[in-house]
């Protein structure tokens, strides 16, 4: 087991955010957080990731905060270095797996290019399979926001292998349709 949650809960401006949520990210699983606009997903990824503090309820993580990764929404505006290939290497911290990620990609031949020159798929495409590649545990809020039905198929295959090779994948969504892609789901 990477990491649990056990009776979370959360209350703001008198209103309960979420109520008695309870889950286990195990090796090689892959959890969605589902739920309609408003409901709490994005906080409660904030509360998993210990930048907010519930109220009641305790979290466990049995990896290492560097085995941790986490992609909040809209990363492709967190843009900070000059080139694909570093913006890559600021997220893996190795140059075989950035290579591992632009070969995935397709982006070889941009490696030198402004990662503002990419599309904002390819943008959200980058920040996610650097994730996948050098984290063990990953936290993702919507990953398939922006993405056509080709990426969204190549995220889902990705998320498939890395859990097969023993990584834990929790992800948001507020579309039932994207819930296909993981073994448990937790509703908010």
């Amino acid at each position: 087991m990477y990491f649990y949650a056990d009776q979370l809960s959360l209350s703001a401006d008198g209103k309960t955010i979420f109520h008695d949520i309870s889950f286990e990210l195990l090796k090689g699983s892959i959890t969605c957080v589902y739920g309609c606009n408003g409901s709490g997903k994005t906080v409660l990824l904030k509360t998993l990731l210990g930048l907010i503090q519930p109220d009641t309820g305790e979290i466990r993580k049995f990896v290492d905060n560097n085995e941790i990764g986490a992609c909040l929404q809209f990363p492709e505006h967190l843009i900070y270095h000059s080139t694909v290939e570093k913006e890559i290497m600021s997220l893996t911290s190795d140059r075989e797996l950035a290579d591992e990620v632009l070969q995935n990609l397709g982006l070889t031949g941009k490696r030198n290019v402004s990662p503002m020159f990419l599309s904002e798929g390819q943008k959200r495409l980058m920040f996610l399979m650097s994730l996948f590649v050098s984290h063990s545990l990953l936290f993702i809020d919507e990953p398939f926001t922006s993405l056509d039905r080709t990426s969204i198929d190549f995220i889902a295959d990705k998320m498939k292998v890395y859990a097969g090779n023993g990584k834990s994948i929790l992800y948001t969504t507020n579309r039932v349709r994207e819930t296909v892609h993981a073994d448990k789901i937790v509703k908010l």
